[in-house]
């Protein structure tokens, strides 16, 4: 009994060391797996290191070079909008001078041996920056409209027409005249085909970016014709010329003190009461020339008399008012615009 007790235990342990025995090599098989998938991992690692080796130069020399390229690109561009500006500024003093001396020059000629203080602008140099008297005219018996005409059969208002049918000589779109009291604006007057010719060209059809001072293209030729003559100008402040001193009439003592405006042409001389200044824009009917009824335009009258900074004590407005409107711009938005309306009280011929 012992001895088959024993011979029992002694299969129990072979059976339990074959297992062992086993379950080692099936270890050792599973640890061998498991070197063998590290040493693949390690060895793809080696692989794409060395790829990678190989290829980060590569990369680092096109990175270098895009950012060079980038950066050359970037100067380029700099210098050239740099070179652009200077030139435009350059370019827009020269017209400046340039326009200066056309217009100086027109100036000169139209005012030559003309004692402009027998006429109705008082605009001679000696007085150019003090208040202008009061007008007095006679304005009785008005029909239907609220100035006065006058024949004097003034010599000097022959040689002003002389003047102006020479300079028609030069350029056939020049109808007269302007002058503002209190200003250097004192400028010929033109109408083209459209409203962009002149935007830049001067009087005598000079490309200039200053341009001139020029009627809407849908004005009519005859000026008692028009319920409102509008006229164009650029605000050139950083020059000081065409209509940029229109500003001044911001300012209530300068608009108080300076009060019309004087347009000659071949029929005669046409003298406006300014009565309304203010800031507005593109869009608004401030420049509108023609309307549906008298009574539309009378109201559209009283509306920009309204809008205006600064109010003044003027007769009503009639159907037969004829309005006189500068326009520019206020040289800070594009679409902003100073306007100033005057009033016809006489017309002397």
């Amino acid at each position: 009994m012992k001895n088959g007790k024993h011979k029992k235990s002694s299969n129990h342990q072979s059976a339990k060391q074959s297992k062992k025995s086993k379950n080692k090599r099936t270890g050792d098989v599973k640890a061998n797996e498991e070197i063998v998938t590290v040493d693949s991992f390690l060895s793809s690692l080696d692989e794409i290191g060395d790829q990678t080796v190989v290829t980060d130069p590569q990369k680092k020399k096109k990175k270098k070079e895009l950012v060079h390229t980038l950066r050359i690109f970037l100067i380029v561009l700099f210098l050239g909008i740099f070179i652009f500006s200077a030139y435009m500024v350059i370019s827009t003093i020269a017209d400046g001078y340039n326009s200066d001396k056309i217009n100086s020059e027109l100036n000169d000629k139209f005012f030559s041996d003309v004692d402009r203080t027998k006429l109705m602008s008082y605009l001679s140099p000696e007085i150019i920056d003090n208040p202008t008297p009061e007008y007095f005219g006679d304005r009785s018996n008005l029909h239907n409209k609220d100035y006065t005409e006058k024949d004097t059969n003034n010599p000097l208002l022959t040689q002003y027409k002389e003047k102006l049918l020479a300079f028609q000589n030069v350029n056939s779109d020049i109808f007269g005249w302007i002058q503002v009291d209190g200003t250097n604006i004192s400028y010929a007057c033109v109408k083209g085909s459209d409203n962009e010719y002149y935007l830049e060209h001067t009087a005598t059809k000079e490309f200039n970016v200053h341009g001139a001072i020029f009627a809407d293209y849908l004005c009519r030729d005859g000026m008692l014709d028009n319920p409102n003559l509008v006229l164009y100008g650029h605000n050139s402040s950083f020059i000081g010329q065409m209509f940029s001193q229109v500003e001044k009439f911001l300012d209530k003592s300068f608009f108080d003190a300076n009060r019309y405006i004087t347009i000659y042409t071949v029929d005669g001389i046409y003298k406006y009461e300014i009565f309304s200044i203010y800031q507005t824009n593109a869009g608004y009917n401030y420049t509108q020339l023609s309307f549906t009824s008298e009574n539309s335009f009378v109201k559209w009258c009283n509306e920009i008399k309204a809008n205006s900074l600064y109010q003044i004590d003027c007769e009503d407005f009639v159907p037969g008012t004829r309005i006189l409107t500068l326009s520019t711009c206020t040289g800070v938005y594009m679409t902003e615009r100073y306007s100033l309306h005057a009033r016809l009280v006489s017309v002397e011929k």
